[in-house]
Order: structure tokens, then C-alpha cells, then sequence
């Protein structure tokens, strides 16, 4: 079940639809030929996958292949991983080129701390494929002994990849328009208290796609930017989170939060992502945490504020 959460105090639950528990599990194995799901009362969506060409960093492995393999079975015409490991990027190539078609997944070396790399990366991509009309920002490290990467991959790479993006799809660029989903975490919306640093880039990839996802940025650029929030999910981005704490005692935290925690799998964060390029309007922050899909109808701060003291 979907759910969109719509109090102010972020509790209350409305459903948005209904599907089989067993889909975000097993969505992306059932090939070119998805279960379909029928959900009345939907709005029509944002956003027609056939023929369009989706560029996804992290995309070759975890969260991020997830999300290649939903795009494709929504008959998308191709996908592109963007990561830094060869090995992984051609194993998750052939797998998808497999299951949906030849010549469907293209994987480019590329780190997105690199300003450099990543706009030479999106040149190929235009110049193997014609277009890219979707960017998924998916790469992500957890590394608080070394949270400068972090910060850099997180939150400075999405950076590097949206601006690439504008640049490409920006109708006051010569584009058509397009979407830009960026990968944040529940822990851009409520601290994550053994893991600052991490909260931190979460936190500011929200403010910076709110802020691009702005309408009057939407209106004169005509590319849509949401933000998709996924709660602790089995990959190798938590895999022994607690030997990359940022200190011993936060790691013994950090264990046993991780220990007590409901996961979810990939999965059901590929099934979210395709729900919220269709259907999230621009600035707009979703969560999927224990495989439920939230979006988050964030109050403005001036209905909460208390005035404590007027200064001079």
C-alpha cells in the first residue's frame, strides 16, 4: 500500500493506491512484461516513459540498478549507469541487456566528484543515445572517517550531475524539458544522530532539489525536480556501517539503531522512483522507508514559529 502523508505533524496517513506486497519485491524480475497495476482515481502522469532516455549514476548496483530495471520495463528506449566500477557496470549492463533487449544499457566510468568527468560523461551519453530526458542521481557513500567523500559524492556530485542536467534538457537552454529525481535519505528529513555527516548531505540534497524544484524555476526551464527519501535499505551502502562510523561510540550506536531498524530491499525503492517521476510535482520530497511510499507535505516554517524576542 501506498500511503501520502498529509497532517502537519507528519503522522496521519491517506493511501494513494493499493498494490500486491509481492511487487516492489519482484517487480523488476517479471522482464519486458511487468505486472500491471491498477490503481483508480490516479492523476494522469507527468511523464511517459517510451522512447525516453534515462542517465542514472549509482546505477550499477543497489538502489540505483533498482531503478534501471523499473525504467525499463516501463518501455523506456535506453538507460545509462553512471558509477566507478567497471566490473559492476558490465555485469549490471548484460543483466539488463538480457532481460529487456540489446543495445538497452550502456554503463560510462564516471565519478561525480569530477566537474570535469561528469560533463564529459553526459556528452557521451547524448552523443550514444540523442538525449537524455531523465536524471536519476542515485550515487551515494556513507563514510564518516572520511565525510569529506561523502559530502563530495553526496551532496557536491548531485550537484555536479543536476547542473550537467539543466545544461542538456533546460528549455532556455535549447532543451525539451525533463525530470531530475535525486536520491536523498530519510535521514535528510529527521537527524540521524551516529551519522552527521551523512545527515548532513542528505539534508542539503533536499534543500538544493526544493530549491531548483522551485515553480518559478520549473516554469522557465521546464525540467521537474523531485526528491525521493529511502529509509535503511539491504545493500552494500550499509553493509558494515559501523567500521566507517565517524568514531568508536558513534559506531556502537550506529550498530545497534541498525539492529533495531525495519529494511526494506532496492526493489521497492526502483518501484517508488518510477511512481514519483510520474506523479511528484516539481520541489516535491517523498519517502519509502519499510517499503511504504510517503510524500511529505512540508509545512511552512512561518505557521510554527514563536517569537522569542524582537531584537532591534
Amino acid at each position: 500500500m501506498f500511503y501520502q502523508v498529509a497532517s502537519k505533524n507528519f503522522k496521519t496517513l491517506i493511501p494513494l493506491f493499493i498494490t500486491s506486497q509481492n511487487i516492489a519485491r519482484f517487480h523488476h524480475r517479471q522482464g519486458p512484461n511487468p505486472v500491471k497495476i491498477d490503481c483508480p482515481g490516479k492523476p494522469k502522469p507527468l511523464i511517459d516513459f517510451n522512447c525516453k532516455v534515462a542517465l542514472i549514476t549509482g546505477g550499477s548496483d543497489g538502489i540505483g540498478l533498482a531503478v534501471a530495471h523499473e525504467i525499463l520495463s516501463e518501455n523506456s528506449k535506453n538507460v545509462a549507469l553512471i558509477g566507478v566500477d567497471n566490473t559492476k557496470g558490465r555485469e549490471s549492463v548484460h543483466a539488463l541487456n538480457s532481460t529487456y533487449g540489446r543495445n538497452k544499457a550502456v554503463f560510462f566510468n564516471c565519478d561525480v566528484e569530477s566537474k570535469v568527468q561528469v560533463n564529459d560523461c553526459f556528452n557521451k551519453v547524448i552523443k550514444e543515445f540523442g538525449s537524455i530526458d531523465i536524471v536519476i542521481n542515485a550515487a551515494g557513500v556513507f563514510d564518516g572517517r572520511c565525510w569529506e567523500k561523502e559530502i563530495m559524492t553526496n551532496l557536491v556530485g548531485t550537484i555536479h550531475c543536476t547542473l550537467e542536467a539543466y545544461r542538456v534538457m533546460s528549455k532556455d537552454c535549447s532543451g525539451s524539458g525533463g525530470v531530475i529525481l535525486n536520491f536523498s535519505g530519510l535521514h535528510g528529513v529527521k537527524p540521524l544522530f551516529p551519522a552527521p555527516t551523512l545527515s548532513a548531505s542528505f539534508h542539503g540534497i533536499i534543500g538544493l532539489s526544493r530549491s531548483f524544484g522551485h515553480e518559478t524555476n520549473f516554469k522557465t526551464t521546464g525540467v521537474r525536480v523531485v526528491t525521493l527519501c529511502p529509509g535503511i535499505t539491504n545493500t552494500n551502502f550499509i553493509k558494515d556501517a559501523e567500521k566507517r562510523a565517524l568514531n568508536e561510540k558513534m559506531a556502537n550506536q550506529l550498530q545497534i539503531l541498525l539492529c533495531k531498524v525495519k529494511r526494506q530491499n532496492a526493489d521497492a525503492c526502483g518501484q517508488s522512483a518510477v511512481h514519483v517521476l510520474k506523479y511528484g510535482t516539481s520541489g516535491s520530497v517523498w519517502v519509502v522507508d519499510g517499503s511504504k511510499l510517503y510524500s511529505l507535505n512540508i509545512p511552512d516554517w512561518k505557521k510554527y514559529r514563536i517569537l522569542e524576542s524582537q531584537l532591534l
